[in-house]
């Protein structure tokens, strides 16, 4: 590796051409899969930074409770806002980045496993570290998808951060997604969707368009969820697998209040089920 630069902006290149892909090496025992974890990405970046003359300087800045009601219990998760930042031995150093990460509160250990997974987030995306993993799947163990009347406030602060990324560029609306990424996480599926779909238009025309919601509309898209069900349920291969996915989307309480999509899903899941049948019989004979 290269000594220390004397240049902020050199040592970074620097660091960013030393850093290699890193493999996936812990199990993930609730994903059944593998991934990098914090540590990992510690250890791979620590010895490169400090012999390019940088470090990383992290505090955090709020911690607030989200309470709600689960399963007739009161239960709240934690939103912690932190901020990063590269620094370098000659004083200079980079722009502040902010970072929320929301993790329901499991005890003592929340405010570390949310400032290892705003750490990893950051490395990643400050020096475009690979690790392949499709989900940050060590801070999963954890992380579950809010209610909707918890999430409503954070999904319009973080359609409104997509919008005025837009309005900057492709590249600004990359940086918002490795930013935000553990709190769009937590969103609601359908929610999801549709933060995904505004960012995926953004990409594809440089820009967005879309009228700001009503202060009280609801933004759940029956339409787009039902698309969620099927793009869903046509991955099962078996009815446990797809009774699985039915369930873990939620179908039959989000769809409450409307009937007319309600029907179509099971209508969807019906032929699913009929065509796992079928092939089963084919495999069978």
């Amino acid at each position: 590796m290269a000594e220390n630069h004397a240049s902020f902006g050199e040592a970074v290149c620097a660091a960013m051409a030393d850093v290699e892909r890193l493999k996936k090496a812990d199990n993930n025992d609730f994903a059944k899969d593998k991934y990098t974890s914090v540590d990992d990405f510690k250890d791979h970046l620590r010895p490169i930074l400090a012999s390019h003359g940088l470090w990383i300087a992290m505090s955090e800045m709020a911690c607030d409770q989200m309470p709600a009601m689960k399963d007739g219990k009161e239960k709240y998760s934690l939103r912690f806002e932190f901020a990063c930042t590269i620094k370098h031995v000659s004083g200079s150093c980079g722009d502040i980045e902010p970072i929320t990460v929301i993790l329901p509160f499991v005890g003592a250990q929340t405010t570390g496993q949310a400032r290892s997974y705003a750490l990893k987030e950051y490395l990643k995306s400050a020096f475009l570290a690979s690790s392949g993993d499709s989900e940050d799947a060590d801070a999963h163990d954890e992380m579950e998808t809010l209610s909707k009347q918890e999430a409503r406030p954070l999904f319009r602060e973080l359609q409104a951060e997509l919008r005025q990324a837009a309005k900057h560029g492709r590249e600004a609306m990359k940086t918002w997604v490795g930013n935000r990424k553990p709190s769009i996480s937590v969103m609601p599926k359908d929610w999801q969707i549709l933060l995904r779909k505004e960012y995926q238009e953004g990409l594809a025309t440089g820009t967005l368009k879309r009228a700001e919601p009503e202060e009280n509309s609801d933004p759940f898209d029956p339409e787009l969820f039902l698309a969620e069900i099927e793009e869903s349920i046509a991955k099962a291969k078996s009815e446990d697998a797809l009774t699985e996915a039915w369930d873990a989307l939620d179908v039959e309480a989000s769809l409450t209040d409307h009937e007319d999509v309600l029907q179509r899903a099971f209508n969807l899941r019906k032929d699913m089920l009929k065509n796992i049948e079928q092939a089963a019989n084919l495999m069978a004979g």
